[in-house]
């Protein structure tokens, strides 16, 4: 310990201000039989360097002395006979102008034991360094007691999954590009699955670090094997021994060793008699799991598994994409059509519905049923005007007439065109109706009515825009 520059030197020897004048040296060990002697008084003043003055009936240690009846020494000298004024007067002088430090002097007449503090402080610090170097193994009982009861909300606690990913990825890329890259350089898909590659990586990564694969590997199981026919071997010999997994040890048959101040490995033997090593990283003030060394034979498996469901996946992507340009170049004309009925179709059903909307713009007034003449003879017929009070002009308008019975059923129709616009056409009807215009009309009706109607009714059903 270094001590302070200006801190004296502690000495066995302190002194003693009796009756507030007279200073005398004593030794510490004298002290206590003084006081019991009679030869110092609770009024007396001790210190150390004859600038801290406490009085010896007000320090912790040595004024429970002056409890105990003190021995007469007939030989003693008699107390001044002003000792009580004088008493009195240090008493006040002290109170007023000096401030003890109680503690100080203390500790300057009694200095504390070194060796007892030096004892409790390396205790201290075996107990800590204890604690510290036996973490890692506290943080493996309680993944295993974790794995024991199946309780998975408390295993991730001990788990970075986000290093323990970059761990596997790094572990599987590499084998990838090491173990894999002879067989590439024979395979013309090999430059095309390499982008695949990382996905399918990424894949079987998902699979492995899950709570569930992560529990199989502490409990001895084979890491996961992405053969179907050794994936179901696998799972066989795991179903008859699930129940000797659960109840598997983890610090059985496993080794521990500290890799660095922060790293710990914890290596186990799995079934196959491989190892397998777990990496525990400070975390603050605990342990996490960041990574874990899987098998090179399992490493090799996955890349090897990666890379051939890579370029399986190009294969089929270019054999589809063959497949799609001989079914383009067969059936070129054939979609064309098909495209164009859709368009078709499509354009139909928006002109449909543009004149459904428009039909309404347009009005159907003085409609009638009477009589008219045609080549001197009074024939029956149905009259009316329509109105255009839109903003498109018409070329064509098509309305329905419905012929009605007694009871007022519907019991035939015809159909007539007021407006009627084409290169064929003759007469008043080869007028386009334009915005705000009237058409009058009037058809007979005699040949195309039946015989029991008596009463009519129009609608407009159809109209065509002069483009």
């Amino acid at each position: 310990m270094v001590e302070h520059p200006n801190k004296p030197q502690r000495s066995q020897e302190v002194m003693v201000r009796q009756a507030g004048a007279k200073i005398r040296q004593i030794q510490v060990s004298l002290l206590v039989s003084e006081i019991k002697q009679g030869k110092l008084q609770k009024s007396d003043e001790i210190s150390t360097d004859g600038k801290k003055w406490i009085l010896l009936g007000r320090h912790s240690q040595l004024s429970k002395f002056f409890k105990i009846e003190p021995n007469i020494n007939p030989k003693a000298k008699p107390s001044p006979p002003n000792q009580k004024s004088n008493d009195s007067f240090d008493r006040a002088r002290i109170k007023e102008k000096l401030e003890y430090d109680e503690t100080d002097t203390l500790q300057e007449v009694f200095p504390p034991s070194r060796k007892k503090s030096k004892l409790i402080y390396a205790l201290i610090s075996l107990i800590l360094i204890g604690a510290a170097y036996f973490q890692p193994y506290l943080t493996l009982y309680s993944v295993q007691s974790a794995i024991q009861k199946k309780d998975i909300k408390s295993l991730n606690s001990y788990i970075d999954y986000a290093a323990l990913r970059q761990n596997f990825k790094n572990q599987i890329n590499l084998q990838m590009m090491q173990g894999m890259a002879d067989q590439f350089s024979e395979n013309k898909f090999s430059i095309i699955a390499m982008p695949l590659m990382q996905i399918f990586s990424d894949k079987i990564i998902d699979t492995m670090i899950t709570p569930e694969a992560l529990i199989a590997l502490f409990q001895g199981k084979p890491s996961v094997n992405h053969n179907a026919e050794k994936k179901k071997n696998s799972l066989d010999q795991d179903g008859s021994e699930s129940q000797q997994s659960e109840k598997r040890d983890i610090f059985s048959n496993s080794k521990f060793h500290y890799e660095s101040l922060n790293e710990f490995i914890t290596t186990i033997e799995n079934r196959n008699g491989e190892n397998i090593d777990f990496i525990f990283e400070r975390r603050g003030l605990g342990w996490k799991i960041t990574g874990i060394n899987l098998p090179m034979k399992d490493l090799k498996s996955s890349a090897t598994d990666i890379a051939q469901s890579s370029i399986q996946e190009v294969k089929a992507k270019e054999a589809t994409k063959q497949r799609e340009k001989k079914a383009q170049l067969l059936s070129d004309n054939k979609r064309k059509r098909i495209e164009k009925e859709r368009k078709g179709r499509a354009e139909k059903q928006r002109l449909l519905k543009e004149k459904k909307q428009y039909m309404k713009e347009l009005a159907l007034i003085n409609f009638e049923v009477g009589e008219g003449e045609k080549y001197g003879k009074t024939v029956p017929g149905v009259f009316g005007t329509i109105v255009n009070k839109g903003s498109r002009t018409l070329k064509k308008v098509q309305i329905t007439v419905y012929f009605l019975n007694k009871k007022g059923t519907v019991i035939g129709e015809e159909d007539f065109y007021p407006v009627l616009v084409t290169k064929y056409s003759i007469g008043r009807g080869n007028k386009p109706l334009k915005p705000n215009y009237e058409k009058d009309f009037g058809y007979n009706v005699k040949d195309s009515a039946p015989s029991s109607w008596v009463q009519a009714t129009a609608q407009v059903t159809d109209i065509e825009f002069v483009k």
